[in-house]
């Protein structure tokens, strides 16, 4: 993934409820609350004040050579205060805030807090792990209109009912307990071991719920780390918030859960951009680039996910092929009377919208997919390039944009795929791709019916005048108007795959590779070497790059790329060429064809 902050987003809101977080004295520091170890070493420089004495910069040294044993809180609480109402007021200056701090927005619920408890109130996150005293995550829940289940105690976990009846209201779990119950555990020995009742809740939550850890550091409690360590299952991925270089505990822990590390500033900032990022994901659902790339990312990223990958994809083809059918279906969204071309480029422009979300899927997973999902990349472009239209007449040109989106689609996939020497992918596309022919009801190859000069046949100088006023200039050159479907393509599949190609001359180099690897394939499928004039040259695909060949009838000076440029070695096992050994070695006589369909379709259309 590219920006993990979104793929944990994604992963929230796309498995609701799955996910538990893990809260340590990181998140409530920006409300100025002190850990737990800082309040013991302020305890014990209210011990030494009473005896008159010093601790220096080092109080929990001074403790031990006074008192020949480690700290321990409770004896600490007990020598200052020796009531239960004492002991409480003396917390409370830690934890409660005075009025002066209050106005100054101190020891009270941070905008982390109060981010995590509307993704807990919207119901993202169900459980809530914590190492801290206060009661900050509480109040802010509250404030949420959610009464949580709080437990901080052995015999609060023991009386815990079913997590099933526990978790739609939310469960807070204070792991080292509650500031206003002396029984917390703050110094080493007490973090060392959990009773057997935390240890069970700690682990059925570990082994049922995802993890996002934020704000700890995971280099004193020993038996947090030990459950974290025990966690069996992975079925969610873990995610680790921290900011800068993590402790050598925590380095250990994020590469034994196989986390994804996300760098913050600070808690606040990472609750409140994970909230907006949800929330945005909750309106927009899938059907939007940008996320149905990340979801496709999300899912590749683990075998466990494949099945969801595969719906994710299915469900995206199929909306989309649904809102293709509603508009040609409708007499007010699929014009049937004569040319207009103002309606032709307001259609161009919604039908590319309506496959956006699609397009960016299939490029996403083309690219990053090393094998494994051929065949669904394969049956979501033939999907998307098989349409069937209703009886009546028609507008061909308005017609045959019904077929944009699929065109886009294959276009999208297959520059993708041969940026990142996807083979398998490519040989799926040109070889076994099929869709149905709307006139005859026959399966065709998809190379055959699904290309640019098809699907804009006839509408090449309303193209060429679209182009021309994009770019201030006319088109121009006796290759234009073969070119000019492709130029089309070029342009508006550029930003779309700018992540994958970001550099304008290495998108021109893969997008004209692909394109002559589909030429060549088509004539290798289409004819043999002495029936080069047996093929009419209108139907062979073309491509922009046409037009950067020189005009010489000679092969070599009409090469644009080398043999192996074109087809690698590596490429040939896939078998894109299918008859004779010589063919996969050597492309000079497909060039020959090539050269021969192009110099005719430059004589037939007035060009020589």
């Amino acid at each position: 993934m590219n920006d993990p902050l979104v793929f944990l987003s994604i992963s929230l809101e796309a498995n609701k409820g799955a996910y538990a977080v893990l809260v340590g004295s990181g998140v409530s520091r920006g409300a100025r609350i002190p850990t737990g170890w800082e309040i013991t070493c302020d305890l014990i420089r209210r011990v030494a004040v009473t005896q008159n004495q010093e601790v220096g910069e080092d109080p929990a040294g001074w403790y031990r050579c006074r008192f020949c044993k480690e700290p321990d809180y409770s004896e600490l609480l007990e020598a200052l205060a020796s009531t239960e109402p004492e002991r409480q007021r003396l917390l409370m200056r830690y934890f409660e805030p005075t009025p002066e701090e209050r106005e100054r927005g101190l020891k009270v619920p941070s905008s982390a807090h109060r981010a995590l408890a509307k993704l807990v109130s919207s119901g993202y996150v169900r459980v809530v792990l914590t190492t801290n005293f206060d009661r900050l995550l509480e109040h802010a829940l509250q404030d949420a209109g959610i009464e949580p289940t709080v437990v901080s105690t052995e015999d609060q976990v023991k009386g815990l009912p079913p997590l099933a009846s526990a978790l739609p209201k939310a469960l807070v779990c204070k792991l080292h307990g509650d500031y206003l119950d002396s029984r917390i555990r703050n110094t080493a020995p007490e973090l060392e071991a959990y009773s057997e009742a935390v240890s069970q809740l700690l682990d059925r939550i570990l082994d049922e719920f995802g993890l996002i850890v934020c704000g700890w550091s995971a280099k004193w409690d020993v038996a947090l780390r030990r459950a974290i360590e025990r966690r069996s299952t992975r079925r969610f991925t873990t995610f680790w918030a921290c900011r800068g270089e993590p402790e050598e505990e925590a380095r250990r822990l994020i590469e034994h859960c196989q986390a994804v590390r996300i760098e913050i500033r600070d808690a606040n900032h990472f609750f409140e951009d994970v909230l907006d990022k949800v929330r945005a994901l909750e309106q927009l659902g899938s059907n939007h680039p940008v996320i149905a790339k990340e979801e496709v990312k999300l899912y590749l990223s683990e075998y466990r996910y494949r099945i969801r990958l595969h719906d994710l994809v299915t469900r995206e083809v199929e909306e989309t092929k649904k809102r293709i059918r509603e508009r040609i279906h409708s007499a007010e969204t699929f014009p049937t009377n004569a040319f207009d071309p103002e309606e032709y480029q307001r259609q161009l422009t919604l039908y590319e919208s309506m496959c956006e979300p699609v397009v960016s899927m299939l490029a996403a997973l083309a690219y990053h997919d090393p094998g494994g999902y051929t065949k669904l990349l394969v049956k979501a472009v033939e999907r998307m390039s098989t349409i069937s239209f209703p009886g009546g007449p028609f507008c061909a040109a308005y017609q045959k944009l019904a077929f944009l989106p699929g065109l886009f689609c294959l276009y999208a996939a297959g520059i993708t795929a041969r940026a990142n020497n996807r083979w398998k992918h490519l040989a799926g596309f040109l070889l076994h791709a099929r869709c149905l022919d709307p006139v005859t009801g026959k399966k065709e190859p998809l190379i055959s019916a699904m290309t640019p000069r098809a699907v804009f046949a006839g509408m090449e100088t309303d193209l060429c005048n679209l182009l021309g006023e994009a770019r201030g200039q006319p088109c121009s050159g006796k290759a234009d108007l073969l070119a000019v479907p492709s130029e089309y393509l070029f342009e508006r599949l550029q930003p779309k795959l700018a992540e994958y190609l970001p550099e304008p001359s290495e998108y021109e180099e893969v997008f004209d590779l692909f394109e002559q690897l589909v030429s060549f394939v088509w004539l290798d499928l289409n004819s043999q070497p002495h029936q080069a004039g047996q093929i009419g040259s209108q139907k062979v695909p073309f491509g922009r790059y046409i037009r950067r060949i020189a005009s010489s009838p000679s092969v070599e000076d009409s090469r644009l790329f080398k043999d192996t440029e074109v087809l690698p070695p590596s490429a040939l096992r896939f078998g894109l060429f299918l008859r004779g050994s010589s063919h996969l070695h050597d492309s000079t006589h497909l060039h020959n064809i090539w050269l021969d369909h192009r110099n005719r379709a430059w004589q037939a259309a007035g060009r020589s």
